[in-house]
């Protein structure tokens, strides 16, 4: 999560009853702390991940990018900006099953030219009250014009008894004929634009009338995996004596052997290698 830090008014050490404006991570840190403290005042017998779950699942991820034209990514802001009064009228636990995480990161994920891929994760759930709850499912997707290869299968809505917990399963699935062009495909194209690119998130939200919205955020890195065929046929022998010229060769050598093949990439996804000899 991330929480304010810039003109933050606070009590100013050492001066009474006196107030001071300052900026700093500092005061997030505060802030993210002092709303834990409530918490724990609220419900004593919560654990520090249990708090932790409070507080990054009811956060605020209304948060744009600097230049305003977006909402951040995960990656930029977690789970949100910390919202101290939802995480204190907040009734669910929420967190990942398989990893006992209160985010879900799929990785980087290869899919098959012309196929798809499902990932599964089971979404804790645990009801603080005394009676029982009913929470709606959805997905949220960041910048949705770019999920066009994702879809999602879950549950509409999940019960949970008076105090208990329960698990739901959701579960992705990635469509690679769908996939955009992998934007980096040599070193000069690795930047913080084009990584941003790549990132496609969101948030799994559970809404109930009258409670807040809890969330856990998701993000997965998705390409095509490139089908790459050596052609056998191909292979040939190019000696310098003959009057074959390489720029490498001759760069390092006055007499020299060049072996040469094709490859044809059968997948619909442009891809570019770094070949290497292997010396025996």
């Amino acid at each position: 999560v991330i929480a304010q830090a810039k003109d933050i008014t606070a009590a100013a050490v050492g001066s009474g009853e006196a107030t001071a404006t300052a900026q700093g991570s500092i005061y997030a840190a505060a802030h993210a702390a002092a709303t834990a403290a409530v918490l724990k005042a609220q419900h004593p017998k919560l654990t520090g991940v249990e708090l932790k779950a409070l507080i990054n699942t009811t956060a605020n991820a209304e948060v744009m990018t600097p230049d305003g034209g977006a909402q951040a990514e995960v990656s930029w802001i977690g789970h949100g900006a910390v919202d101290a009064s939802s995480a204190q009228k907040s009734v669910l636990l929420v967190w990942d099953a398989d990893t006992n995480q209160t985010g879900i990161n799929f990785g980087l994920q290869e899919v098959p030219a012309n196929q798809s891929t499902t990932l599964t994760r089971h979404i804790y759930l645990r009801n603080l009250t005394d009676k029982a709850l009913t929470y709606k499912i959805s997905v949220n997707a960041n910048q949705p014009e770019r999920h066009k290869a994702l879809s999602w299968q879950h549950a509409s809505s999940v019960t949970i008894d008076a105090g208990r917990s329960t698990l739901v399963p959701v579960s992705l699935t990635i469509d690679s004929a769908l996939l955009a062009n992998w934007p980096m495909l040599t070193g000069d194209d690795y930047s913080a634009e084009k990584w941003r690119e790549t990132e496609l998130d969101g948030y799994i939200q559970l809404s109930s009338e009258g409670l807040p919205t809890s969330q856990l955020a998701w993000q997965v890195r998705a390409r095509t995996k490139a089908d790459i065929q050596k052609n056998y046929s191909s292979f040939d022998e190019f000696l310098s004596l003959d009057g074959y010229r390489s720029t490498i060769g001759a760069k390092y050598f006055e007499n020299y052997k060049v072996l040469a093949q094709d490859f044809k990439n059968t997948s619909d996804k442009t891809v570019e290698y770094a070949v290497y000899p292997t010396l025996r």
